[in-house]
């Protein structure tokens, strides 16, 4: 892995260093470093939950990512690069699919051709599955390692590889006790005990679901923690039915916590775990009541201008299937400025530039301008 020091990479996989010395193979994660700056891990499996497309397109973000696999059982092998957040190229083998099968995606090295090449010839002078060890050659010319060394090379020192989390489920059931007694000291209830992450609360004013999600790798040592909130504020939904009755919204908003704290779900250290438990019991509580005001909700549903957006330009459309013109009718009770700008965007996507006086959108705005007052904080529903 170029250009991404050991330490960094084992923090964004979940991974610490033992400091105990192993032999590659011989336990589940075995790292080491290599002569030229780049860090290797050799797993004791196929196709290990780390080598994930996914994860390594992120772990691959500044850096190229070079990834090998041989199961010797299936006769199946392969190898691939990543850089810069993208899947470059992959080459794989598997027996069952033909002795000359290689399956080749994306834009791999020129020098798989002559690779394949001898082992073709190789397959037909001794009669062994020779195309098998394609992809780990391509994967050793391009990054200079091959599992079990290379001759005249001095042999690497590998070191185990664990998870950061001991007991991983056991941090992550923490946080969801920890937000669900915020919940309940707010009013929230559960109301199907076949769902035990959603909670409700109902006033005379909204309908609010809480859900509490949260799921672990525990492979990896990543647990991923996060609520998502869908509001229902009767009068900003019935301000939409009145002006065209045949639109009916699912929700006002919906919005997730760690969106509004501009974090992320996935927690990998107990660090984060420790720091995402203290903003439970500091920011979330705050978090919920903004969700019945309308003028804090309009914040937090619209928020400032994207950076680097001029005023009045067209990139944004503020309307879709769940919320309807939900943002729209947030912007104008709440006085935001951006109302007029957000009307012109939409119209403009809706429209594809040729705007309907008689439009949804219109008769949303002209029903607001007519019979809708703007609130203020002390008389926000």
């Amino acid at each position: 892995m170029a250009a991404k020091a050991g330490a960094e990479v084992l923090a964004e996989l979940g991974l610490v260093d033992s400091a105990q010395p192993v032999q590659p193979g011989t336990v589940p994660m075995a790292g080491a470093h290599l002569a030229n700056g780049t860090y290797v891990i050799v797993f004791d499996e196929f196709f290990h939950s780390v080598i994930d497309p996914m994860l390594m397109k992120v772990l691959s973000l500044n850096c190229i990512v070079i990834g090998c696999a041989e199961d010797e059982n299936t006769n199946a092998s392969m190898a691939f690069l990543c850089r810069d957040g993208a899947m470059v190229w992959r080459v794989s083998h598997v027996l069952a699919e033909g002795g000359d099968h290689l399956h080749i995606e994306g834009v791999a090295p020129k020098v798989v051709k002559p690779l394949l090449q001898s082992a073709l010839q190789a397959r037909s002078q001794h009669g062994h599955d020779a195309v098998f060890g394609v992809p780990a050659a391509l994967a050793e010319e391009v990054c200079g390692f091959r599992h079990g060394g290379r001759p005249g090379e001095p042999a690497l020192s590998f070191t185990r590889l664990d998870r950061k989390f001991a007991d991983i489920d056991a941090s992550l059931g923490e946080l969801v006790r920890a937000g669900a007694e915020v919940l309940q000291a707010a009013g929230y209830v559960q109301e199907d005990a076949s769902r035990p992450g959603l909670f409700t609360k109902t006033t005379e004013h909204d309908r609010i679901k809480v859900y509490l999600r949260h799921s672990t790798t525990p492979a990896i040592g990543v647990m991923y923690f996060d609520v998502c909130a869908e509001v229902c504020n009767r009068y900003v939904d019935g301000l939409m039915h009145q002006a065209v009755p045949q639109l009916h919204a699912t929700q006002t908003a919906v919005l997730r916590w760690s969106g509004t704290l501009d974090g992320d779900s996935a927690l990998t250290t107990p660090a984060e775990v420790a720091a995402c438990r203290s903003q439970i019991q500091s920011a979330f509580s705050p978090w919920l009541a903004r969700l019945h005001d309308l003028v804090a909700l309009d914040a937090l549903v619209n928020g400032p201008p994207a950076p680097g957006s001029a005023v009045g330009e067209a990139r944004e459309c503020h309307f879709d299937g769940d919320t309807g013109y939900s943002r729209l009718i947030l912007a104008y009770l709440a006085s935001n400025p951006r109302f007029e700008d957000m009307v012109a965007q939409t119209e403009h996507v809706l429209s594809r530039g040729k705007p309907d006086p008689k439009s949804d959108l219109n008769k949303v705005c002209k029903h607001l301008r007519a019979y809708a007052k703007p609130v203020s904080r002390a008389t926000a529903r």
